[in-house]
């Protein structure tokens, strides 16, 4: 995906404040709906992989990790492996699938 202008335009934007998905595809001038909140997840993900972006279940939308945020930094992280080890535990099931599939 990697569209840096759009990258920046959203990194410039979250460092005003936590931004609502909505919010953040009305700055990009997109009307609010299941294709504009798909970019949206999408680009932050993206910035997500460079800045520090904090986004749980607790706080609603996005914003960009400071220090005084660690308590939510700290669940966002908590967060993120969790859905890790879900993740983990469902491709070990598919990998089995696999590997009796092959007989």
């Amino acid at each position: 995906m990697k569209n840096h202008n759009d990258l920046h335009k959203l990194y410039e934007f979250l460092k005003k404040g936590r931004a609502s998905r909505k919010q953040i595809a009305t700055h990009f001038n997109l009307p609010y709906n299941t294709s504009s909140d798909r970019f949206v997840r999408r680009l932050v993900a993206e910035l997500a992989t460079e800045v520090p972006i904090i986004s749980n279940s607790k706080t609603r939308g996005y914003s960009i990790a400071k220090k005084e945020d660690m308590a939510e930094v700290e669940r966002s992280y908590r967060e993120l492996k969790k859905k890790i080890i879900k993740m983990e535990e469902r491709m070990e099931v598919l990998g089995n699938f696999k590997l009796k599939s092959q007989w």
